[in-house]
């Protein structure tokens, strides 16, 4: 909540301490034990490797530094953007292999070989486990790369590094894959105007949406649309968009589309993987697929 009166709900400050305490702690017992590590062997550990293995923590864990020109924006950032440090510190957790220490870079490129080789083999296991049921996307310009996907749900547990993988891609080749799987060509200024938009926070991102009359996915800002499996009136729908749960929106998608199997497949969203469920486009009127007779 962008505001301070939020903690006077009961149950909202208490959860917020609950949140920080835990993730201090969970912090601290990190870095201690890589300290303790080092120590039993043998290393000599210098103010600047703490200082340096302090610096790759935060940001690994989404508490990136703003600097102090951003510190001082900071109000104006978070009003504007969503969870700015959380945003920066994607590219300063990589950053570090190259000013950390010579201790810390060893430290940072086996946590991150080891954070991609866990999430690709995971991604492989599920994939043989599954068989013909689920697939997953390796052409970087498209939005399902690096995600499990089985019937219309897709499932990522990248963080935030996912899109920027994806959008570094379309802007180094100019190009996107849509959702019929077609290459299509795009404007470097287009994919970084996009992936700012992307990032907007809530009330930043309505205020986008009303003033180029279009969301984010390119529906008629105002009309109606489909949520839920039915179509509600479009102030409903800017409604649900903004104050329901993200969880609770794909978990109803999921179920009304996908039944059990959709349910189960939205419960990593829980515990803070990314979840969608959408069926593909219909497509344009007069087209037809490639195998069946055009009407």
């Amino acid at each position: 909540f962008m505001s301070r009166l939020a903690r006077r709900i009961p149950g909202i400050g208490v959860s917020e301490r609950g949140y920080v305490t835990f993730l201090n702690k969970l912090r601290f017992d990190v870095m201690n034990n890589i300290y303790e590590g080092w120590v039993r062997s043998g290393k000599q550990v210098s103010d600047a490797d703490l200082a340096s293995l302090a610096r790759f923590i935060n940001a690994a864990t989404g508490r990136g530094s703003l600097g102090k020109v951003g510190q001082r924006w900071a109000p104006a950032l978070n009003a504007a953007f969503f969870s700015p440090r959380l945003q920066i510190s994607r590219f300063e957790a990589p950053l570090e292999l190259v000013r950390g220490t010579p201790l810390v870079r060893k430290q940072v490129a086996r946590d991150l070989a080891a954070f991609v080789g866990t999430g690709v083999g995971i991604l492989s296991l599920l994939k043989l486990g599954l068989g013909d049921q689920a697939s997953v996307e390796t052409d970087p310009r498209s939005s399902d790369f690096g995600k499990l996907r089985v019937g219309n749900s897709r499932v990522e547990f990248w963080g935030s590094y996912q899109p920027l993988a994806r959008y570094t891609a379309q802007l180094i080749m100019g190009q996107r894959k849509d959702a019929r799987s077609r290459i299509v060509e795009q404007r470097r200024g287009g994919t970084i105007g996009r992936f700012l938009r992307s990032k907007l926070s809530p009330g930043a991102g309505l205020a986008t949406d009303f003033v180029t009359g279009k969301t984010f996915l390119g529906e008629e800002f105002g009309e109606p649309r489909q949520r839920f499996g039915r179509t509600v009136p479009g102030p409903a729908a800017t409604l649900i968009d903004n104050f329901v749960p993200l969880f609770v929106e794909d978990l109803i998608a999921a179920v009304e589309q996908e039944g059990l199997r959709g349910g189960l497949m939205t419960a990593p969203g829980f515990f803070g993987a990314g979840v969608q469920t959408y069926p593909p486009p219909k497509p344009p009127a007069g087209s037809w697929t490639p195998g069946l007779k055009p009407r």
